[in-house]
């Protein structure tokens, strides 16, 4: 967005974010609810939820602010799938160049930098069980690593996008940087020939938009089905299908749709233990609690909401 010359519009499909989304304890109930784009897969006989998240800024609104860069195993089979510049050596200096490292034990690590636009802290509030649980791990031999690290066998702390004042948004000051919310892409224009986009078609309120792309479209949200969903209707995928469909081949020399793979997330163990020291809603979701994290920026609803140990 910082880029002299370039205009950038962000079309998002859902709505603004809700005073709840802010709270990282409370992204599981998020889950199901009205922000949430779920799609259920029926390729097999069972039903696998894909949640999609339908709120603006969607990646950070239900997965708890967790800042996870995968495993680079998966960068370099895509690049031995032919996605060149995929690798994982290749796209860490672009994830380094974002980043703001705020943990002070990986501030001099070669996978990490500070600078950027995008903060990295630890959560605030550590229940009580966290210390054991690490302790444990390590007793049993399991070394404390950085979960986007040279090593991720081990149990660690999670960090996350996660800066010491909400009232600070950068990017709200961009005058080259535009939002149209509730606005549903309907399929990009591509020139036939020279296999450049041209538009972008999109749907806000019952209406047709298109708008003139002058350098370049980032799908990035859209999630593992609606993506490809996207391409394809844009005519991007082996003419046999699209041709079915009605749809005009642009690129027909891509696979697009045909390797499926989302992640699944395991909801992890789950024990039993005598003293209430566990994060459960039921005992950080009260008056006390919510002025803990409005007043003093801390307390049990400044956690991870998807375990803050991994």
């Amino acid at each position: 967005m910082h880029i002299g010359g370039w205009s950038v519009l962000l079309l998002e499909a859902g709505g603004d974010e809700t005073p709840l989304s802010e709270i990282s304890a409370m992204a599981p109930t998020l889950e199901g609810g009205p922000m949430d784009l779920a799609v259920q897969d029926r390729a097999s006989i069972r039903f696998l939820r894909s949640y999609e998240r339908f709120t603006m800024l969607q990646a950070n609104t239900i997965n708890g602010m967790l800042y996870d860069l995968g495993n680079r195993r998966d960068y370099y089979n895509w690049d031995w799938a032919g996605n060149i510049g995929w690798s994982y050596d290749e796209v860490l200096p672009y994830f380094k160049k974002s980043e703001n490292m705020g943990v002070e034990r990986y501030l001099n690590s070669s996978f990490h930098k500070t600078g950027g636009y995008l903060t990295m802290e630890e959560f605030r509030y550590h229940p009580k069980i966290l210390d054991t649980l690490l302790k444990s791990a390590k007793g049993i031999g399991y070394q404390s690593n950085d979960i986007n690290g040279e090593k991720q066998i081990g149990f660690g702390l999670a960090y996350g996008t996660v800066r010491c004042s909400t009232t600070k948004t950068p990017a709200r000051n961009c005058l080259n940087f535009d939002i149209c919310l509730n606005s549903s892409v309907v399929n990009i224009l591509i020139d036939s020939n020279k296999k450049v986009t041209q538009d972008v078609v999109f749907k806000m309120k019952m209406q047709r938009h298109t708008v003139v792309v002058r350098k370049e479209v980032i799908v990035s949200s859209a999630g593992a089905i609606n993506s490809p969903n996207l391409l394809m209707l844009s005519g991007i995928r082996p003419p046999s299908q699209l041709l079915e469909a009605g749809i005009l081949p642009i690129i027909a020399d891509l696979k697009v749709g045909q390797n499926l793979q989302d992640r699944i997330t395991l909801g992890g163990l789950v024990y039993t233990i005598q003293y209430p020291i566990g994060i459960v809603f039921p005992r950080i979701s009260n008056p006390e609690k919510f002025t803990q994290f409005l007043l003093q920026n801390d307390g049990p609803l400044m956690t991870l909401g998807v375990g803050q140990a991994l």
